[in-house]
């Protein structure tokens, strides 16, 4: 009270309110029952003029009395609450019309009314669902439930129902997101929290805290996972760079010793790892230039040409088939033009379709290829091909 007192005391206006003013604003606080702005207002006047310093002193001492005797009335207004004299309760408790156990005193006598069943059903009800409202938004359940208990009228049955279900499916949400922290599913948890915070942001549990908790879980984990990702990238790309490497020195020396088709497979299987490899691409260019009078070597082309299709390599699958059936590949002719042709038409299907006269070049050749293979006789295994392919196959065989 003394520092109060002596905080208003130190208030001196300038060029503001003269002393009449204050007096007349400490009488208004007297009669609303605010003795506490009373004592203020007279002690600024007497400020600047000492003629009220009489009067501060009184407002000073009744203030002090005034404060005792609310502490009292308080102190007896719970204790009838608890013995649930709530008449007496409320008597007390509308007792203190200022200081800091007014608003306490203020929050206590709606609850008293309703306890006490002071008032209409009506009344009660729209009091009881106030109250039920305010520890709801305060995230205190247990207290918002006791409430609801008295409200009884049907035009709030709705929004009395809607509030326990809301309690209800809180409690439900917030026990999963724990039983699923607890089995560090961060992801899951995180939904469950986030559920539970679109129905009480401020709700028990901390659902918030909670939140950021697993949030940085997820986040801990996803740099983990990056950082593994990142060092099984970099292993296998020095696995993949040993290994081209490897494959250059090998095409190399079958190119070196005349092993063409040693040479073509070699650099061919370095394209398969890397297609852009620049060693590789001009490598595998020069051996399929030369000439290749080992059958064995050029079967082991129309076999490359057949793997690289079927590895989506249409490209690669197109210089090996023609590089086959350009050297006197005969005893396998068929297929290898039944191959070129679906490697053509796979490039077809892939191409740009703004792209039209590279589509329709490459509809054309497909369809001589497919020709050829079916001037020889040949019959695909239908299983193994796209029906996409087939199809542009079979028309080749109604055009015939």
């Amino acid at each position: 009270m003394a520092v109060f007192v002596a905080a208003a005391e130190a208030q001196q206006p300038s060029g503001g309110a003269g002393a009449e003013q204050l007096m007349d604003a400490a009488r208004q606080a007297h009669d609303a029952g605010d003795l506490q702005k009373e004592a203020e207002d007279i002690c600024r006047a007497a400020g600047i003029n000492p003629k009220y310093a009489k009067r501060c002193d009184k407002a000073k001492d009744s203030l002090a009395k005034a404060m005792a005797q609310f502490e009292a009335d308080y102190n007896q207004a719970v204790s009838e609450a608890q013995h649930r004299d709530f008449p007496g309760a409320i008597r007390d408790f509308s007792k203190i019309t200022s200081g800091p156990r007014h608003e306490a005193a203020q929050a206590f006598l709606p609850q008293m009314r309703v306890l006490g069943h002071m008032g209409t059903d009506d009344e009660l009800s729209h009091t009881a669902m106030r109250l039920a409202s305010f520890f709801y938004s305060g995230g205190k359940l247990e207290e918002a439930e006791s409430w609801l208990k008295f409200v009884t009228v049907s035009s709030l049955q709705s929004a009395k129902t809607q509030m326990q279900t809301n309690i209800r499916v809180y409690r439900q949400t917030m026990q999963q997101a724990g039983l699923l922290m607890g089995q560090h599913n961060w992801t899951g948890a995180m939904q469950q929290l986030q559920f539970a915070m679109q129905i009480l942001p401020s709700g028990p549990g901390d659902p918030q805290g909670q939140l950021k908790q697993a949030q940085a879980q997820i986040a801990a984990g996803e740099q983990a996972a990056q950082q593994q990702a990142n060092a099984q990238a970099a292993a296998l790309k020095a696995a993949n760079d040993a290994k081209i490497q490897s494959l250059l020195a090998a095409g190399s020396k079958d190119e070196a010793r005349g092993d063409t088709a040693g040479a073509v497979k070699a650099y061919t299987a370095v394209l398969a790892i890397d297609p852009a490899q620049a060693t590789a691409l001009a490598g595998r260019k020069r051996a399929l230039s030369k000439p290749m009078n080992d059958p064995k070597a050029l079967e082991a082309l129309l076999d490359d040409g057949v793997t690289q299709f079927y590895a989506s390599q249409y490209i690669e699958a197109d210089e090996s088939l023609n590089a086959y059936l350009s050297r006197g590949g005969r005893i396998h002719a068929g297929a290898a033009h039944f191959y070129l042709g679906a490697a053509l038409t796979a490039q077809q299907l892939l191409a740009d379709p703004k792209d039209a006269p590279h589509i329709d070049d490459l509809q054309q050749q497909a369809r001589k290829q497919f020709e050829e293979a079916r001037k020889l006789n040949f019959q695909p295994l239908e299983a193994a091909v796209s029906p996409r392919i087939l199809d542009q196959w079979s028309q080749t065989g109604a055009a015939q």
